[in-house]
């Protein structure tokens, strides 16, 4: 591996403005990129940018078009963001980018740059901001091996920088999900549409504002007696407290107040408004200063509940705070706060969901920094020529468990419906323009995915002559097709043995796709389960759909009923299911088992 300078892998180019004032400059076609726009891209590639220039604005300054595929790098404002553009894209004077030429990988020097990112900012140089001069990125060496190593190794940290992007994606689904699981359970607390009691905030325990002993004695601070708890340590987004930095000793506490664990800690008095509200229980005895407001719940609140009832509500918490330089919410202003208060029962059911959903959380917290540790030896291999194509064949190895499934809690009939509504939808975008798609395979469909997917979702099947059918499910997902205009349902009339039958027919609209980011939520763990069992049925008759869901539900009742699984037993068992399905013949039959076989479609299987 070689250490080549910037300027020898491609050629180094800033860009320009065009005047702001000249509107016959903007809104044109020509894409055009701030450092600003870079640093919320969050991702590695530019697909499209927020401004576009004129042809005009584009010969009116000295900005110049980067072909797709290259990088495009901030020199100012700040340092460091970089990207690979997708598209032909020009950009402000705030980058250095580069145009590579062709035996250079765009992949590789992205992850190269992004590992050298502190050493280029060192090198900035100015006194209101920082910016690196293009003669000093242009020297900027990097290790480049040859083409192929280059792809191998960005390949390499690609796969392990998606499986930190997925990782961190399940964790924000897992908030989501306890979100609209709270929202779900009690309503939006500011309308109360479910008309729970609304009281003060002295009702849920007791209020108790912090202290700091005094100062000027030394003896009553420790570092080991008792956590001395500040605003620092209650954090955004986790639910507990953290270690605090300061303690207090056994002559300190004296002066302290404390809560045990269970509690609430709010920060009331902060330098900015966005801090106020923020709270987390505690899981231990702690001291506390004057800035929180803690509560001790009472034996009507679940502190979990509480908890997730600040987090939601912390927008009308910081409306009730004062508009000094401070913002101050005193505990006389605390103690009055209105919120609702549903009976304990229901803030215990939200709690253990919360627990659950918390162990779920933990495991993938741990597996990210596992993965986050890999992606570091990888790259730190990478370029030190321990990844390359002629050495042992290196592969990403994922040091996690197989995920658990997405909590599995007693969901109430509208969560269940709300689920199966969005994995209808699912399907029906996915299969819609399939001439063999209708109700009668949607609801085949809807079966196996549940059944295989291991997915409470309440619905009733019935052994009915298309079954197993839920007709009233159906009719109320057409209905919520058409609501949310997701999908327009049309009929449609055909003769079969010269009888004339109807079939509906899904067609998509501009509004489809809004279920996805729902079905993503509720579905992640099924998701692989749902889309292998599409793809099995895409191009298959509906009567091969009908038979194989009719033999799933023959065998579960086999199984039920402890009864040997034989060909001469499902066969039976089909027939029992419908009068109506003895239209199928046994080979028929025979062939959908041989079909579930060879795809390992069956009870408790998938």
């Amino acid at each position: 591996m070689k250490y080549l300078k910037i300027k020898e892998i491609g050629d180094v180019i800033s860009g320009s403005t065009p005047k702001t004032e000249k509107k016959e400059y903007w809104d044109g076609e020509i894409n055009w990129v701030t450092p600003k726009e870079l640093g919320q891209l969050h991702e590695k590639y530019l697909t499209d940018t927020e401004r576009k220039i004129t042809e005009e604005g584009f010969k009116s300054c000295s900005t110049r078009l980067i072909p797709p595929g290259n990088i495009l790098f901030t020199s100012r404002a700040p340092i460091g963001h970089l990207a690979i553009n997708n598209i032909e894209v020009c950009t402000n004077q705030g980058f250095k980018s580069i145009i590579l030429k062709k035996d250079y990988a765009s992949e590789y020097v992205y992850y190269a740059l992004k590992r050298s990112v502190k050493k280029l900012q060192d090198l900035g140089t100015g006194s209101t901001f920082k910016e690196l001069s293009k003669s000093k990125f242009e020297e900027f060496t990097i290790p480049v091996p040859s083409l192929p190593d280059q792809l191998h190794i960005a390949n390499l940290l690609s796969k392990a920088e998606n499986l930190i992007a997925q990782r961190k994606e399940s964790i924000r689904l897992l908030d989501e999900f306890l979100k609209s699981t709270f929202l779900e359970m009690f309503g939006d607390f500011t309308k109360n549409e479910k008309k729970w009691d609304k009281v003060e905030l002295k009702y849920f325990g007791e209020i108790v504002t912090g202290n700091t002993p005094p100062r000027n004695n030394a003896e009553n601070y420790s570092s080991d007696f008792i956590e001395w708890i500040k605003t620092d340590n209650i954090p955004v987004d986790d639910t507990y407290i953290t270690k605090a930095v300061e303690f207090l000793s056994e002559s300190g506490l004296r002066y302290a107040r404390t809560v045990e664990a269970g509690a609430l800690l709010v920060a009331c008095i902060a330098g900015s408004i966005q801090s106020v509200g923020r709270a987390a229980l505690t899981n231990r005895k702690v001291s506390f200063n004057q800035q929180i407001n803690a509560i001790q719940p009472n034996e009507e609140i679940e502190p979990l509940y509480l908890y997730w009832l600040f987090k939601i509500s912390r927008k009308y918490i910081q409306d009730a705070a004062s508009n000094g330089m401070k913002k101050i919410l005193t505990k006389g202003g605390f103690e009055k706060i209105k919120m609702i208060k549903p009976p304990l029962s229901l803030q215990t059911q939200f709690a253990q969901i919360v627990e659950k959903t918390e162990a779920l959380k933990t495991q993938y917290q741990q597996s990210l920094q596992e993965l986050e540790n890999l992606y570091g030896s990888l790259s730190q291999k990478a370029f030190s020529g321990e990844l390359t194509t002629k050495a042992q064949e290196q592969k990403v190895v994922i040091p996690i468990k197989q995920e658990a499934k997405i909590i599995q809690t007693e969901l109430t009939k509208q969560q269940a419906f709300l689920r199966k509504l969005m994995l209808a939808s699912h399907i029906a975008y996915e299969l819609c323009e399939e001439p063999t798609f209708g109700h009668t395979k949607l609801m085949k469909l809807l079966y196996l995915c549940e059944q295989a997917g291991g997915m409470a979702l309440q619905t009733n099947y019935k052994k009915f002559a298309a079954g197993p059918f839920d007709g009233k499910t159906l009719t109320l997902i057409d209905k919520e097709f058409e609501k949310n205009k997701w999908f327009t349902i049309e009929k449609k009339t055909f003769l079969v043995n010269d009888q004339q039958r109807e079939a509906t027919v899904y067609k998509k609209t501009d509004k489809s796709l809004l279920y996805k980011k729902y079905f993503n939520n509720y579905f992640e763990s099924e998701a692989k389960t749902i889309n292998r069992i599409i793809e099995l049925f895409r191009k298959e008759k509906t009567q091969t759909a009908e038979i194989v869901a009719t033999l799933y539900f023959a065998w579960k009742e086999l199984k039920a009923e402890k009864t040997i699984i034989s060909d001469n037993a499902l066969i039976e068992g089909f027939y029992k299911f419908h009068p109506e399905k003895k239209k199928f013949t046994p080979e028929q039959i025979m062939t959908g088992y041989k079909y579930m076989q060879t795809n390992e479609l069956y009870p408790q299987s998938v």
